[in-house]
Parts: C-alpha cells; structure tokens; sequence
C-alpha cells in the first residue's frame, strides 16, 4: 500500500520543470511578437550589421545569464554537421527576415513570413508519412489566406510603382524567410539529443559572419540613442 501510493504521488521536481519549460515558452512568445517591431525600429541599420549585432549579444548573454562557463563549452563538442546545420539555418532565415522588413510594411512582409505554420503542417505530416486530417488542411488554409490578401491588394500606378518593386523583391525574401524557417524546424527534429547549451557558440558564429558581410556589402550606420 505505501509502495503503491508512494509510486503515484506527484512528483514536485516535475511541476517545477514543467512550470520553468511554461515561463520560457511565454517568454519566447513575447520576444517572438516583439521581432517584427523591435526590427523596424532598427530599420536604420542594415540587415548584416543588424544580425551582427543582435547574434553578438545573443551569443554574450547566453554565457552571461547561463552561467555556464568553461563547463558549458562541453555542450560545444558536436559534429560538424551540426555546427553548419544550426548556423546556416540561423544566419538565412534571420538574414530574409531583417532584409524583408528593411524593404516592406511591417504589416504586409510579416504576413508572407507567417506562411511557415502552413508549411511546417505540409513538411511535417509528409515527411511523417501520415494522412492529412481535417484539422491540417483546415490550419493550413488559414495560414495560406494572410497571403492571398497581400498578393490580391490594391494596385500601384505611378511614383509607387518605384516603392512597389522594393516591396515585390522584400516579398520575396520573406517567402524565403518562410520555407527557410519551415525546413530548418523540421529538419531540426534529427538533432533533438543536442544540448542546447551550444547554441551560445552558434549565435557567436552567426555573428561572425553577420558582420563579415557587412564590412563587404554595407556601409556602417552608426548607432545612436537619439
């Protein structure tokens, strides 16, 4: 009897990972709601120097707030495989991302962004090798309408058409940014045992790169608080 009901007693290390994994997935949708705002306010700088920046304190406060320090360099021992699969996958899609609301509306570039729930529905269930269900078709449909409204929009005629051609090519990268997105959290199901303690080590890579095409491509805007 006290085996039995000690089995079934709830344990409270439980309730206390489960409570953690539930304020960093609010956090996580609070920081993912602010991205397209907190990107247009930064709209000055340009899309490398942006994601040179932004992966350079990502990659400090990882090992700040963590805490992790020389023993959280273990983490970092992984195959290369794994080091270009997270790092080229971070760089691209946040490289679309930045240049597609550098260029459009914030309104307009993040409704083609968004394509990735329909997406990740259609990549998810094929290559699973299951049926469609209702409810897929139905959430797919629904995350395929916000772009039928941006594509069927009022037409431009005249000094627009310039903006309009700025806009055509950032809907494009954000249609990148979309498939990017949607392949990469798919695929990321593969590397499910790999610490996530390394990903301080792949934003450090990102921003390497980040600011290696920026010195390349871009001319540097100065940062400024005014």
């Amino acid at each position: 009897m006290s085996l039995k009901a000690a089995s079934s007693a709830p344990n409270p290390h439980t309730y206390c990972g489960a409570g953690r994994a539930t304020a960093a997935g609010l956090v996580v949708i609070a920081c993912w709601s602010a991205l397209a705002l907190l990107t247009r306010y930064a709209s000055p700088l340009l899309p490398f120097e942006l994601l040179a920046l932004s992966f350079a304190i990502a990659c400090v406060s990882n090992s700040v707030l963590l805490r992790h320090g020389l023993r959280g360099l273990a983490s970092w021992r992984q195959a290369p495989a794994v080091w270009i699969f997270a790092s080229s996958g971070l760089f691209v899609y946040h490289a679309l991302y930045f240049a597609a609301l550098n260029q459009a509306p914030v309104a307009q570039a993040s409704l083609i962004a968004y394509l990735w729930p329909f997406m990740i529905v259609l990549m998810s269930t094929l290559t699973a090798r299951q049926s469609f269900q209702p409810r897929h078709l139905i959430g797919a449909a629904m995350g395929f309408l916000d772009t039928v409204f941006v594509i069927l929009g009022p037409s431009l005629s005249g000094d627009d058409l310039i903006a309009a051609s700025l806009h055509e090519w950032a809907g494009y990268a954000a249609a990148a940014y979309a498939l990017m997105w949607s392949i990469y959290s798919v695929a990321n199901g593969r590397f499910r045992a790999i610490p996530s303690g390394m990903i301080g080590g792949v934003c450090g890579l990102v921003a390497l790169a980040g600011a290696g095409l920026h010195l390349l491509l871009e001319t540097t805007v100065e940062l400024s608080l005014s």
